[in-house]
């Protein structure tokens, strides 16, 4: 009975291995005929927005085929998610000029290959892109790139601008190579403002440049674990170049640069506490072996060159006028500055001169600085001269003069009045006068009133008299010019009594006696024409008391 027992134990259990064994195989053979993805080569055409890009990068995710994706596109391309890769594939921005852009909200790109906490093949390409404005401030790290046990390959590219706890600019807990990067601007609180790598992940550094990066310690780039750097400049950053824990190491692969020697570097062609003197942003190359000189790091600082800027620009200012043309202006001109202020040698021209004459108005000085170097070259400042006319003009007035009325409304009267003016031609001054020249001044004194007027609206003002003349005081005049003529006691005794006669008719208001007594004076000098008067003398008395009588209306 036992041993009946035992035998089918024995079968039964040779049955249920071998039927585990043939549902093993059915389930190897059917994941041997599932069809494997190919990989695919994907474009982004559209920078305006991540909408192709997430979709993209969504596909290859599902693939985990090692997709190529390239952009059709330059431009800075704003996120509104972090990209997060966790299939194996490639971004490549050659050709183009692309900047994933985390908005200083968001990390850019995470690489996650766990659960569980092993490499699980994913792995990242990223080409010829610029990872900026990431930010991972309340994570653990990787504002622009954090690898979660990956396998990521960095060329051709630019991390700046990114912040995190750790890392700013690149948390690496994989695998990584960087190669012909530049990380710059990229800040950390704690630790490797550039590149924090744990003791999970190795990292592998050639003709690269950290530059300008910050963090309480590491600066540039922070070792918790094993890294390689070679032909690589990591200079100017806040909280010292290098930094390593006690587990951590940084091997010097040679010709490499620091600006302090926190680095440790002492390999082949190294130097350290060495001012890298980082021109902006050129291409220059990775090392070539056939240099005889040795070219470290990838780009000297190639994140775009932005801060040409233009200081002391002058203020606006006013000058007096000096003449009709204006006045010479002399000013300082501004100060061209790159490289966070720092002076530049761009040199700066402004399209009117200091010294030069500027016009009486205002004139808006524009100058400008170049430098090929920065993307935002030109730049260009302004401020304003205004020249002012505060120079009234000069009146240059007729002297008070006389002339006889020649009708019982007056006379008419025509003087000239002209102005000057130093920062002004004559022809732009405006001369008004009342009354104007010309019209019929009464019997009497009048006072004619003068102005100028220049362009600017300063004025001067002036005045001078005209006395016209009326009957009585002609005839008076008449009586002078008989007695000047000397002529015979008697004509001249007789003709002073027609016109004292004709005197004392207009003082009295007596018009007709008076145009009587005129007449029998006009009627005696006609008679005693070419006797006792020649006949000039007698025309010009005959017209001087025709003139009375018109002023009378005789």
């Amino acid at each position: 009975m036992n041993q009946t027992h035992t035998t089918r134990f024995s079968i039964r259990l040779r049955l249920l291995c071998g039927l585990a064994l043939l549902l093993g195989l059915c389930i190897m053979l059917g994941g041997l005929a599932r069809p494997a993805h190919a990989q695919s080569n994907l474009s982004v055409s559209d920078c305006s927005s991540d909408t192709q890009l997430q979709a993209a990068v969504a596909q290859a995710n599902s693939d985990n085929a090692g997709d190529v994706i390239t952009f059709a596109c330059s431009g800075d391309l704003k996120l509104t998610s972090t990209l997060t890769i966790a299939g194996s594939m490639t971004l490549d921005g050659s050709g183009q000029s692309v900047t994933l852009d985390g908005g200083d909200s968001m990390q850019v790109l995470v690489v996650r290959s766990y659960p569980p906490y092993s490499y699980s093949g994913v792995s990242l390409t990223l080409k010829a892109l610029t990872i900026a404005h990431g930010s991972n401030v309340r994570g653990s790290g990787g504002g622009g790139l954090q690898n979660y046990f990956g396998m990521v390959s960095i060329s051709n590219s630019t991390f700046a601008n990114n912040s995190a706890s750790y890392g700013g600019g690149l948390y690496n807990a994989g695998t990584m190579n960087i190669s012909n990067s530049t990380f710059v601007n990229n800040s950390a609180h704690y630790m490797g403002g550039g590149l924090y790598t744990d003791q999970n992940g190795p990292v592998t550094i050639t003709s690269s440049t950290f530059t300008n990066n910050s963090s309480f310690h590491g600066g540039g780039l922070e070792s918790s674990g094993p890294a390689t750097i070679s032909g690589s400049i990591v200079a100017d950053n806040t909280g010292g170049d290098c930094g390593k824990d006690n587990i951590g190491s940084i091997t010097d692969g040679g010709y490499n640069l620091s600006s302090d020697s926190s680095c440790g570097f002492s390999g082949t062609g190294s130097v350290q506490n060495t001012d890298p003197k980082l021109g902006p942003l050129a291409s220059n190359g990775a090392d070539d072996p056939s240099e005889t000189a040795c070219d470290m790091g990838a780009y000297e600082s190639n994140y775009p060159d932005n801060d040409l800027g233009l200081s002391n620009v002058p203020a606006n200012m006013t000058v007096n006028a000096t003449s009709p043309q204006g006045a010479a202006v002399t000013y300082t001109s501004p100060t061209a500055t790159d490289e966070s202020g720092d002076s530049s040698t761009a040199s700066v021209t402004c399209d009117h001169a200091s010294g030069s004459v500027f016009p009486i108005g205002a004139t808006t000085v524009t100058c400008t600085t170049t430098d090929s170097d920065d993307i935002n070259s030109p730049v260009s400042a302004s401020f304003q001269v205004v020249v002012k006319d505060v120079t009234a003009p000069t009146l240059s007035l007729p002297s008070p003069f006389t002339v006889d009325a020649t009708s019982p409304g007056g006379a008419p009267v025509s003087y000239t009045v002209t102005a000057t003016d130093p920062d002004n031609a004559a022809s732009d001054l405006k001369i008004s006068c009342s009354p104007a020249s010309g019209s019929t001044f009464p019997i009497g004194t009048t006072t004619v009133n003068c102005t100028a007027k220049d362009p600017a609206g300063n004025t001067s003002s002036g005045s001078f008299q005209v006395v016209v003349k009326g009957a009585a005081a002609q005839v008076n005049d008449l009586i002078t010019m008989v007695n000047n003529f000397h002529l015979s006691s008697s004509l001249q005794n007789a003709l002073d009594a027609k016109l004292s006669a004709a005197l004392k008719a207009i003082n009295n208001g007596q018009t007709a006696t008076a145009c009587s007594d005129l007449s029998d004076f006009i009627g005696q000098v006609q008679a005693q024409t070419g006797k006792g008067i020649t006949s000039s003398q007698a025309t010009q008395l005959i017209a001087a008391a025709n003139q009375v009588q018109a002023v009378l209306g005789c």
